[in-house]
């Protein structure tokens, strides 16, 4: 490809690659910002919510044994208040999601909601069991009831700790997620910078190129203007030699036609000295031609002279009578 076809010519190539990178680092980054979202949501909300739940759960535990050693219908309300609380939470760690409803919830593949689900169920069975004693109206549960109590209090506690341990796990997850987006992010910014430079080297190397090719250019037009300069001042000179010569010379010097004889093209300024007509006078016949100032006598004679001498190609000498400007024969040659 000549350099001409270099610098009209488009790299599509070029352009093609330098967006893929742009979308490849708008990617990278949009990426890391959903999954920097995701652990903070994770952080703040859902696992919040589960020590929520597991505070709660310690809460009502606690009352439940000052109720067995003071029963207090007070007490088990705040008991009850604490449960209700606990699935409250439970609902959050379900259904919520971010502020601005655009992170669904990272839970939904079944292995965290099947334990919520279940802690759910064990809080149902102990709301169950407070309302049989605030029904029956007992004032201190037996050795049973206590023992399936604290049986309850246990199975909630350990339930509450699966779902904590799965939801560090949850976030670890998604934290190696997010480191891996930031190394991609960082391969897509080196990536990027790598394509910037060789862009720029190969630029580079084009614009070095094209001021090679300019300046040899630039160099040959020089040259060659140079030669074209000389060559109009040696025809000037030619000219101005030519002219001299024709000036100087005892006579009209004129050129013609051969198709039409005596109609001039040229005609030296002597002509006025000689037949008394300046030469615009006569050039393309504008004012007179000079065949009619030949005498009628000798026109079919130079004529035929003139030609024989042109098929011959060899030159001629004339003699003969003209008419001048102010109307008398003059006799030339």
């Amino acid at each position: 490809m000549n350099h001409k076809k270099r610098i009209t010519s488009s790299n599509k190539s070029v352009y093609i690659l330098i967006l893929s990178s742009g979308l490849l680092i708008a990617a990278a980054v949009l990426f890391t910002m959903l999954i920097g979202n995701r652990i903070n949501f994770l952080y703040t909300t859902i696992l919040n919510a589960s020590f929520e739940v597991k505070t709660d759960l310690s809460l009502a535990r606690i009352n439940v044994l000052n109720y067995i050693n003071k029963p207090s219908e007070q007490i088990l309300k705040d008991t009850w208040q604490f449960i209700s609380l606990a699935e409250f939470n439970t609902k959050i760690i379900l259904e919520e999601k971010d502020k601005h409803n655009i992170i669904s919830n990272p839970l939904n593949d079944g292995l965290v909601t099947e334990e919520v689900h279940l802690l759910q169920v064990q809080l149902l069975e102990f709301q169950n069991l407070a309302n049989n004693v605030f029904n029956n109206n007992i004032s201190k549960p037996d050795h049973s009831s206590v023992q399936v109590w604290n049986e309850l209090f246990d199975r909630l506690e350990a339930q509450s700790l699966v779902i904590e341990n799965k939801l560090k796990a949850k976030i670890a997850e998604q934290t190696k997620i997010f480191r891996f987006a930031q190394f991609g992010l960082m391969g897509a910014g080196i990536f990027s910078t790598l394509i910037a430079a060789l862009i720029f080297f190969r630029y580079e190397k084009q614009k070095i190129l094209f001021q090679k090719k300019f300046a040899e250019t630039s160099i040959t037009l020089e040259k060659r203007s140079r030669r074209a300069t000389k060559t109009e001042e040696a025809y000037l000179e030619s000219q101005r030699q030519l002219n001299t010569l024709v000036q100087n010379l005892p006579g009209m010097v004129y050129r013609c036609r051969i198709t039409r004889p005596w109609a001039f093209d040229y005609v030296s300024e002597k002509c006025t000295q000689v037949i008394g007509y300046r030469p615009d006078d006569l050039t393309d016949n504008s004012k007179i031609s000079f065949y009619e100032l030949i005498h009628p006598d000798d026109r079919r004679k130079n004529l035929e002279l003139v030609k024989i001498a042109i098929e011959e190609r060899r030159p001629f000498q004339l003699i003969y009578r003209v008419k001048t400007a102010a109307g008398y024969e003059k006799w030339v040659w």
